[in-house]
């Protein structure tokens, strides 16, 4: 049962249906809509998440809809490219339940408590001004391990795009994982000097 759960999770394309894979992807991504509204950050690239200022639902919603489309149709073309009977609808459930692990993220860098700690420690570190007693190194240490968690959300991002794209795109070639991830990161790059989002 507990091998099960974790081929679910770290092989969800293998051990999972279809429908099964979109639905959750789906949910993920208005869960990551309703916490960028709820918490006041946008996502302005494939894997970037920055504080913003209050926007509306609808807004938020259309910023996350630029990426996923964007990915997706990318992937869609590269896909296309390798194996010409690849299907939208198989990259696109790919996307989602790679972005997925943008929801842990945004869990661990964005809740109110951890905003409320970064708050208070980082303008006293661009003052100078931070003093290491007991409270400030404990939320230093909270800090480090929310970044660290999210660092590794980002490689599990990347590990199940790449996996699920190879499926997708029927390659058993080990090059085509490092194009994905080039191309993946060449698209954060043009979104975040574009900036194609509603502010």
């Amino acid at each position: 049962m507990k091998t099960n759960l974790i081929s679910k999770i770290f092989y969800p394309f293998e051990n999972n249906t279809s429908n099964f894979l979109l639905i959750l992807g789906s949910c993920s991504f208005l869960i990551l809509c309703f916490l960028g509204y709820q918490w006041e950050f946008i996502s302005d690239g494939i894997i970037q998440m920055h504080m913003a200022t209050y926007k509306e639902f609808w807004k938020v919603l259309i910023n996350n809809l630029i990426n996923t489309a964007s990915l997706s149709l990318l992937m869609f073309f590269l896909a296309r490219l390798i194996y010409a009977k690849s299907r939208f609808i198989d990259v696109l459930t790919v996307v989602l339940i790679a972005q997925a692990n943008l929801v842990c993220i945004a869990l661990a860098l964005f809740n109110p408590m951890l905003k409320e700690t970064t708050q208070a420690i980082i303008p006293s570190m661009v003052n100078g001004t931070i003093k290491p007693d007991e409270g400030m190194l404990n939320q230093l240490v909270w800090l480090s391990f929310a970044a660290i968690l999210a660092l590794v959300f980002i490689l599990f991002f990347f590990f199940l795009l790449v996996q699920g794209m190879k499926i997708a795109m029927n390659s058993k070639k080990g090059y085509h994982g490092i194009i994905i991830i080039l191309m993946t990161l060449l698209l954060d790059a043009l979104l975040w000097i574009t900036r194609p989002y509603i502010n």
